[in-house]
């Protein structure tokens, strides 16, 4: 992200340990400039790997994907 854009992030934790292993940044926003980062994500991974994170955002439930690229 350029400077003065706003960043989010989601740490993958052991869950376990309790200990985030990795952080991912994200500047992923919704259409009025809200990141996706500030509403409830689901997350998962394919059998190939594929890391998936899902956030549905208020006020229009509209479903934003985020795919990881290795």
């Amino acid at each position: 992200a350029a400077a003065g854009s706003p960043l989010g992030s989601t740490a993958l934790v052991d869950v376990k340990s309790m200990v985030p292993f990795v952080e991912i940044l994200i500047a992923m926003t919704d259409d009025v400039g809200t990141l996706v980062t500030q509403n409830l994500v689901h997350s998962s991974v394919s059998e190939d790997g594929q890391l998936r994170l899902y956030w549905l955002l208020d006020p229009h439930f509209t479903l934003y994907v985020y795919e990881a690229q290795a």
